[in-house]
């Protein structure tokens, strides 16, 4: 996925999400985040999420960042639709 495209479906989201926030192309230790970043002692991009307690957990690692991105989008709607119901 193109971050054009990430952006265009994660509009979708916006507002309603409670207390997650999407970080893109950096790595945040914040509670409640949901994020990529470009790990350069491993060479892979890294799809992370950071829990309430401030625990970094990877999602995946991925070789292109259109892979990340994909991934990405998919945690980000699962919390959507665990949230809201759908």
């Amino acid at each position: 996925m193109f971050k054009e495209k990430f952006y265009e479906k994660i509009q979708e989201f916006e507002g309603k999400l409670s207390f997650w926030k999407v970080v893109l192309n950096e790595k945040k230790v914040f509670p409640f985040t949901y994020g990529y970043f470009f790990d350069t002692t491993k060479q892979v991009w890294v799809v992370y999420e950071v829990g309430e307690r401030s625990d970094f957990g990877i999602l995946a690692e991925c070789g292109s960042e259109h892979e990340a991105l994909e991934e990405l989008y998919i945690a980000v709607r699962y919390t959507y639709r665990a949230i809201n119901g759908r």
